[in-house]
């Protein structure tokens, strides 16, 4: 038997009030973070929020691959356009909004930590710099997934602690 999965998106178990799906758990991923998104039209709701070293889900690179729709990724106050077609990859450090657009927008959001094979965090070298179209490198850390108020700390909140478990060919991390 082959080992191939395959699930239409709108039969993923949802998330967030159906903003999200589970497709990494519904798919049997991993490898790597991965969730699908369905944002409303001109909707404000998505965090401002990044995946630094303090964060709730620390180190991670995003790569979000827009499937139909459009929204305006805003970092630093620039606006990066997502539509079909494109792919952006967003560094661990840096913050990132996504503002639907009046069709509201449909994408797959990719996440990894950039652990490299022998298994320590790459923290230092994580570049908080915005580049359309690239794949993020190195190793990948699984079990996250974008949450309300993810990556956001109130000034003087404690860091969040999570579990790293080393598992697997690789060294893939997991929370």
């Amino acid at each position: 038997m082959p080992d191939v999965t395959v699930k239409s998106i709108d039969d993923m178990e949802a998330i967030y009030g159906g903003l999200a799906r589970r497709a990494r758990a519904e798919l049997g991923v991993t490898g790597w973070g991965m969730q699908v998104f369905t944002l409303p039209p001109d909707w404000d709701g998505y965090p401002n929020h990044n995946h630094g070293s303090e964060a709730f889900d620390p180190n991670q690179e995003e790569v979000y691959i827009p499937l139909s729709g459009a929204a305006t990724l805003v970092a630093d106050g620039r606006e990066f356009e997502l539509r079909p077609g494109t792919m952006v990859r967003v560094g661990p450090d840096q913050l990132r909004q996504i503002l639907p657009g009046p069709e509201g927008i449909r994408f797959v959001a990719i996440s990894g930590d950039g652990a490299p094979a022998g298994g320590s965090i790459r923290s230092a070298n994580a570049c908080s710099s915005i580049a359309v179209g690239r794949y993020p490198a190195g190793g990948w850390r699984i079990g996250t997934e974008l949450r309300p108020g993810a990556g956001v700390k109130a000034p003087g909140e404690p860091p969040i602690a999570t579990k790293r478990i080393p598992s697997g060919p690789g060294r893939i991390w997991r929370s």
